[in-house]
């Protein structure tokens, strides 16, 4: 299976377990939290440096992945910290900032 079929069948796989009862904690609030971050990069108009050519293909993937997974754990991790903040009060107060950036975003 190619790269452009891989996401459509990993989807339909997740899929079927949220149809099924299926349920992973928090990744509202992470998504959330990537909302925040972008709308942030983009209202301090950061630029990310140049993409450096990768010397040797299969390390840079191998990296890629390994920082994509370790970015998933701290993820799920700073989401259970911050759902139990409070009784969910802080979970609740970034909710109402993550409906500001939509509005904003909306309006812009």
């Amino acid at each position: 299976m190619g790269a452009s079929g891989r996401f459509p069948a990993g989807y339909g796989a997740w899929r079927r377990r949220w149809v099924s009862g299926f349920q992973l904690p928090h990744v509202e609030l992470g998504i959330g939290l990537s909302v925040i971050t972008l709308g942030l990069v983009i209202m301090l108009a950061l630029r990310p440096p140049d993409a450096a050519v990768a010397a040797d293909p299969a390390s840079y993937a191998v990296g890629f992945v390994l920082a994509t997974g370790l970015i998933h754990v701290a993820g799920i991790g700073i989401g259970l910290t911050i759902g139990n903040l409070l009784e969910g009060k802080v979970a609740r107060d970034l909710g109402s900032l993550i409906a500001a950036a939509g509005v904003y975003f909306l309006i812009t």
